[in-house]
């Protein structure tokens, strides 16, 4: 099956995303592995748990993927919004009916990521 968008193309679109949400982060960890999991939300991968998003992104063990969505101080608005300005060229996300981005994963509910 191919793809409706160039991969590419996705991985400019997540590089200017992750570099536009980079400052609503205050230490360099917590950015860099919010990329990683966005880039894992995005992948093939079948099951997108924080283990095989780990995994996926070289980690030993999930504990800076579960941190990350467990610890971590951050403006979920702001990053939503950062985010959502790189969505406007068309095609790139879409504004999904459950309120938040819909990037064609399962996830339980929009509150669970920005809790």
């Amino acid at each position: 099956m191919g793809h409706s968008v160039d991969p590419a193309g996705w991985r400019v679109i997540l590089d200017e995303a992750v570099t536009r949400i980079a400052d609503r982060f205050a230490r360099a960890e917590p950015r860099a592995t919010a990329g990683q999991f966005v880039a894992g939300l995005l992948s093939g991968v079948e099951r997108k748990t924080c283990w095989s998003l780990a995994e996926r992104a070289g980690h030993c063990d999930p504990q800076a993927m579960q941190r990350l969505l467990r610890t971590t101080v951050w403006d979920a608005d702001a990053v939503r919004d950062g985010v959502f300005e790189c969505g406007r060229s068309p095609g790139a996300m879409a504004y999904g009916r459950r309120g938040c981005f819909d990037f064609g994963v399962s996830h339980r509910s929009c509150a669970d990521w920005s809790a």
